[in-house]
């Protein structure tokens, strides 16, 4: 049992010693979690569809997650945007005015300076055929619409290697 009189020097070994391993701990715990939030912010997703409505609901759930996201309303935008811009991922809705989405795929697959970036398809249907179809063209994975949210994030984060499926 402590008496009293010995308390205030275990306080201050305790502040002396102890505060300094917990402030470590915690500095590097900070460090580590700042340097992953830095690393998922430098991730850019282009995001590619016809429909505002889509291209806003995929914009707010991408950047809630600390991704930078770009928007085109058809593949030419894109194309054009891609001369600009290289981002890690293209999220390529199938159904998008003047160009098919398989045909931009296409596209992109064989030009050599867009053809090492993912592409994501969205779809409103996902059979076997078309998801085999969309694998030999180059596509990195398939989002049937409508989809969940939180679904669709772990699809691109598991395509960005931020994290495994």
């Amino acid at each position: 049992m402590l008496d009293s009189g010995c308390f205030p020097s275990l306080l201050k070994w305790h502040k002396r010693h102890t505060h300094k391993d917990i402030s470590w701990r915690v500095k590097r715990e900070e460090f580590f979690a700042a340097v992953a939030a830095a690393a998922e912010k430098e991730k850019c997703v282009m995001v590619v569809g016809g429909e505002a409505r889509l291209l806003a609901l995929l914009r707010v759930n991408l950047e809630l997650e600390g991704l930078r996201v770009i928007e085109a309303l058809n593949p030419a935008v894109a194309i054009g945007l891609l001369k600009k811009e290289r981002p890690d991922l293209i999220m390529l809705d199938i159904v998008v005015p003047e160009k098919d989405g398989i045909q931009a795929l296409k596209q992109l697959a064989g030009a050599d300076e867009f053809a090492r970036i993912p592409v994501i398809l969205l779809a409103a249907r996902g059979g076997r055929e078309e998801l085999a179809r969309e694998a030999a063209l180059g596509a990195r994975g398939h989002i049937t619409k409508p989809f969940d949210t939180e679904q669709m994030v772990r699809t691109v984060k598991a395509a960005l290697g931020i994290i495994r499926r």
